[in-house]
């Protein structure tokens, strides 16, 4: 669910008032749903920035990087879920 939401506000644009009010009612009930998933211990998995662990991530492309060492994932496609340190769902990166 939280992927859909993601996508969707990258597909959104806001040009009218009424897009604009929609826009501000689906984020309050992003909001919603993040704050539930906090209060049950779910978090993102660390992505970008960190060594690549195939526990954790699923490899999407290998790419070459002058910003980050081999290993390291640079990119984030879509976003896993750890609750109390075991994995719900891998990222994608």
């Amino acid at each position: 669910m939280v992927d859909s939401f993601e996508r969707a506000k990258q597909q959104i644009k806001l040009e009218t008032e009424m897009e604009k009010k929609i826009d501000t009612s689906y984020q309050g009930i992003y909001k919603q749903f993040v704050e539930i998933m906090r209060s049950l211990h779910v978090a993102a998995v660390p992505t970008v920035g960190k060594p690549f662990d195939p526990k954790m991530h699923e490899a999407i492309a290998r790419e070459e990087s002058n910003e980050f060492k081999e290993g390291i994932v640079i990119q984030e496609f879509r976003r896993g879920f750890l609750s109390w340190r075991s994995l719900i769902k891998t990222c994608n990166g």
